[in-house]
């Protein structure tokens, strides 16, 4: 995208048709770039697609000739492929142009990155999406990780009144339970779309979208034409933008498989749930074995239906294709050898699955297969192969089945029949699983079988490979990497000699060792996972950067220099930089803490020409708006008016960061500057600015200076006389006449060190007013109850309700205590400091004995519950009593001085 400018957005023209694209066509020297989104899908099943090609080949054409002008065309591979087919003419074109993006199994770092994505364009405020950054982890290795329930997550309307951390919980509840979502979408299908997905469901995937082309081809065959069916390929494409995704594959062609596991559970309890008017549409058009079975397995719970779906599949036993390689485990997928079909296979999992009744027609069907089993391999039938290879490993279980459903048969008779027709070593190793079916007849053959194995089964594994090394690559291999467990459990021992006889057929053999040496002392996986964590943790801090990019620790700011390289008279340089250096007074700091500070102050004194400039609050803040104003008292008035009420609402969240459409909707951007932009462009050149997508408060100190002035002029006039117009009440005025009130302590503020900056700010700018306004009768209540108790210091430990955490290195981890708020404004204020007491009086040996003292721990002795402790005398010589009464002292000593 280099070709277009970064902020340039206008440059992209998205166009849902060719008629739309040519409409916005800049014929000046404009760069843009049109992006037709799903174009193929969206016209490839219109009648009137040849025109909509040609149309598009002299687009192309006008694009080609014009380097002012790029097109991207987004499509389905599959999609992609099929147009060229039918319009050469493109041929050339797709084929050196087209970049292909193969979606199918993320990788954890793959999820994170997409799940940052959908968080930064999504509306959600700082707190909800730092809330779902703090769960990342736990959500991007959720086994139901979904982009579409996420993104329809994120879209969809909050309800204000959840707190951040529930909403988080709240999309993994939607990850653990998605069937509301699931069925929200599923309801808006056709009915067309409906059965292919039910068709994917009760077959497998990965998928060849062939197959399912057969298969709802076969159902449309089977409604007769009673409603004219939506085609095949507008019914997928409905699909894929919901439940499915599709890609290219080299050898195999066009896949399907389901977005999300969590869909095809969905899908298959919908039947299950539905099965009266599904479970026969699906049986009558299905075109695969499989099918079948997976029905009758998982789907089928009303008897009858069942009895339906087992009957097909007796009629079909020896037609249909099975498409699974392994019936009992489908994550295996599709068979790779289709020729070899194991019927017994199939009589198994009916058996197993259909549970047939004495004397039905599955009974007596299986009784018969399994009493004609060996027959088969003695007779040429032109249309059955049966091959012993593949049916033989099968019967045993087939048999087992049979008589646990209570089918017998003369044990005697299949035993013998069984090792009258073995072969291969892989049928003589299964013949021990006899002895769990038929103990009796297998104990009377086991030592002669064990004396034949021990003898002859090394031969006989050298001539199985040598079978099986020609058709059957996959049993040679399992029998490859089976063979020196085999050997052990005769006795025989796996020689260097018998290897090479094994490579010579073969062309490898299995290496213990080098198995064992690669997979390490936690397995192969181990590396591998910790290398996918290391990579998760890079992708998380490059996440954490781009959704939080304000709050990102910067370098250290050399105020210092800025204010040496602004040009200001040489005293008021002066006693900047000496405020800078040694924090008095310590609001210069907060105020002036980088360069458009420092610009901004200097053309407030240009402004202020002619005035005596003094290092005060008041000064130093009218001076700031002067210059980030162009000393227009009209903005000064609307930004310190907006200033105030933003406060306000941010003063009850833990951050100062909205995204621009909270910030655009709050009170204060409504009630004073939508309509000015002026004053917008003044609060971002010193006191607002925008971070990636959020906006924060880059000068708090100044925001707050406005709250805590109480701003309520209304004219110009007034603007001069604000130094005096403060008031303990807050007082907000809306030029809609509208009026709201606060007091210090109203409400229950988030943003705790703004209320510190705000008690530090009153104080420095309202002096005794204040104090006796605020101060004093805050503290006054707090030591008076205190100066009343029989033992002030305890009374104190008690109401704080004290508790710190020791290490076991005897540090003081934290502190913590009961909300007080006039201790808060004595911390504030700096007349007491309750984490200096404690790290000054608190010596190694009293913290010691604090973590030995059952009575006041908890958690592992590490939590000291300092409150709990009933002895005075303890606390004395552990120096808490003096920590508390010297806090009383404190406080005392402050309001006595300032009286």
């Amino acid at each position: 995208m280099d070709f277009l400018d970064i902020e340039d957005f206008e440059g992209f023209i998205w166009a849902d048709t060719l008629e739309e694209a040519e409409a916005r066509w800049d014929i000046t020297a404009k760069k843009q770039v049109f992006i037709l989104d799903d174009f193929w899908g969206s016209v490839f099943h219109r009648d009137s697609r040849r025109k909509e090609a040609e149309k598009l080949e002299n687009f192309i054409t006008r694009v080609r000739e014009n380097e002012n002008k790029r097109l991207i065309i987004t499509t389905r591979e599959y999609i992609i492929r099929q147009e060229m087919d039918m319009s050469p003419g493109l041929r050339d074109v797709i084929e050196n142009f087209k970049m292909e993006c193969v979606l199918k199994d993320m990788s954890a770092m793959e999820k994170a990155k997409i799940l940052f994505s959908h968080l930064k364009n999504s509306d959600l405020e700082y707190e909800y999406v730092q809330s779902i950054f703090y769960y990342c982890q736990e959500i991007i290795r959720h086994p139901g990780y979904s982009l579409r329930v996420i993104e329809k997550y994120l879209k969809q309307e909050r309800n204000d009144d959840i707190p951040p951390k529930e909403y988080a919980r709240m999309l993994i509840y939607y990850l653990d339970y998605p069937e509301n979502f699931w069925k929200e979408i599923f309801s808006e299908l056709s009915r067309e779309a409906r059965m292919i997905i039910m068709m994917i469901a009760v077959s497998y995937t990965p998928i060849s979208l062939e197959d399912i082309r057969l298969t709802y081809g076969n159902y449309i065959r089977l409604q007769g034409g009673a409603e004219e069916a939506k085609a095949f390929g507008a019914a997928v494409s409905e699909l894929e933008k919901s439940f499915i995704t599709t890609y290219w594959d080299e050898e195999e062609g066009i896949r399907i498989y389901f977005e999300n596991p969590s869909i095809e559970e969905f899908v298959r309890n919908y039947i299950a749930a539905n099965q009266e008017t599904y479970v026969p549409k699906l049986c009558d058009s299905a075109v695969f074995y499989n099918q079948l079975m997976t029905l009758l397995n998982l789907i089928c719970r009303n008897e009858a239906l069942r009895q339906q779906v087992a009957d097909r599949c007796v009629e079909e036993l020896y037609k249909l294709p099975m498409k699974l390689e392994d019936m009992g485990d489908p994550y295996l997928g599709e068979r790779f050898f289709l020729w070899q079909e194991c019927w017994t296979e199939r009589a198994y999992h009916m058996m197993l699955h259909a549970k047939p009744v004495r004397g039905d027609r599955q009974w007596n069907f299986i009784k018969k297969y399994v009493e004609d089993f060996f027959s088969h391999f003695e007779r040429k039938q032109d249309d059955i192969c049966f091959d012993p290879i593949i049916e033989m490993p099968e019967f045993i279980g087939l048999v087992k089945v049979c008589e646990e459903q209570g089918m017998h048969f003369d044990g005697d008779e299949i035993i013998d029949l069984y090792l009258k027709h073995c072969r291969f070593a892989d049928q003589l190793v299964d013949f021990k699983y006899f002895e769990d079916i038929y103990p009796e007849a297998y104990d009377k053959r086991s030592e002669e079988y064990r004396s034949f194995m021990k003898k002859n089964i090394k031969k006989i594994i050298l001539d199985t490979l040598d079978y099986l090394e020609e058709d059957y690559p996959d049993k040679m291999d399992f029998l490859i990497d089976e063979t020196p467990a085999i050997l052990r459990e005769y006795g025989l021992r796996y020689t260097d000699a018998y290897k090479n006889e094994i490579k010579l057929i073969c062309g490898r053999y299995y290496d213990e060792k080098e198995s064992n040496r690669h997979e390490g002392p936690f397995g192969n996986d181990y590396g591998r996972e910790r290398e996918e964590n290391r990579n998760i943790r890079a992708i998380m801090d490059e996440g954490y950067k781009t959704l939080f990019e304000w709050d990102v620790d910067e370098e250290d700011v050399d105020v210092a220099r800025y204010i040496e390289l602004a040009g200001f008279e040489k005293s008021i340089e002066e006693k900047l930089i000496k405020a800078e250096e040694t924090g008095e007074p310590w609001f210069v700091q907060h105020m002036i803490g980088s360069s458009a500070d420092v610009e901004n102050l200097k053309k407030g004194i240009e402004s202020a020409e002619g005035e005596e400039i003094r290092l005060d609050m008041d000064m130093l803040a009218l001076l700031m708006f002067m210059g980030m104003s162009g000393a227009d008292a009209r903005i000064i008035t609307k930004i310190m008016r907006f200033c105030a009420a933003y406060a306000a609402e941010l003063l009850y969240k833990p951050e100062d960061a909205l995204s621009e459409k909270g910030f655009k909707n709050t009170e204060a951007f409504r009630e004073y500057i939508r309509d000015d932009e002026q004053a917008q462009e003044a609060l971002f050149r010193g006191i607002l600015s925008k971070r990636g997508k959020w906006v924060t408060v880059s000068n708090p100190c100044l925001l707050l200076y406005c709250i805590c002035r109480g701003i309520s002029f209304e004219s110009e006039e007034e603007l001069i006389d604000i130094i005096n117009t403060f008031d303990p009440y807050y007082v907000r005025r809306y030029p809609s006449g509208k009026r709201d009130v606060f007091r210090w302590e109203y409400g229950c503020y988030a943003n705790m060190e703004w209320r510190s900056l705000m008690i530090k700010i009153a104080a420095e700018i309202q002096g005794e007013e204040f104090f006796y306004g605020y101060t004093r009768p805050l503290l006054e209540n707090f030591v008076k109850p205190l100066r009343e108790a029989k033992d002030p210091p305890l009374e104190l430990l008690k109401r704080l309700s004290i508790e710190i955490e020791i290490t076991e290195d005897l540090d003081v981890s934290s502190i913590s205590r009961k909300a007080s708020d006039a201790l808060d404004v004595a911390e504030d204020m700096g007349i007491v400091s309750l984490e200096d007491m404690i790290f000054e009086d608190l010596t190694d040996q009293s913290l010691e004995e604090m973590r030995t003292r059952k009575s006041v721990c908890q958690d592992g002795f590490e939590e000291v519950r300092l409150y709990k402790e009933k002895s005075a005398a303890k606390l004395k010589s552990w120096g808490v009593y003096k920590m508390m009464k010297k806090v009383i002292d404190a406080i005392e000593k402050y309001l006595k001085e300032k009286s």
